[in-house]
């Protein structure tokens, strides 16, 4: 019998492995030439406050996901 942590812990825990899978989508769009995705932050910011924290993990993903394509991107420059 497992148990399951609680939905609070399982958030913390969660967070960072969400912003490294943005992050790895990414660099892996790079490395097979793919055109990046262009994801709003600021409007998934602002719908997260809405939302009451409800798409936390679709914000960490593209913190993610954006810091890796700028980081692509001055690397190429």
């Amino acid at each position: 019998m497992t148990i399951k942590p609680r939905l609070k812990e399982r958030n913390l825990l969660t967070k960072p492995m969400i912003f490294t899978l943005g992050y790895q989508q990414a660099l892996a769009d790079f490395d097979h030439g793919r055109v990046f995705h262009d994801y709003s932050e600021t409007r998934i910011s602002f719908g997260n406050i809405v939302s009451g924290n409800r798409i936390r993990e679709i914000a960490d993903f593209i913190r993610g996901y954006n810091s890796a394509k700028y980081e692509a991107i001055e690397k190429t420059k």
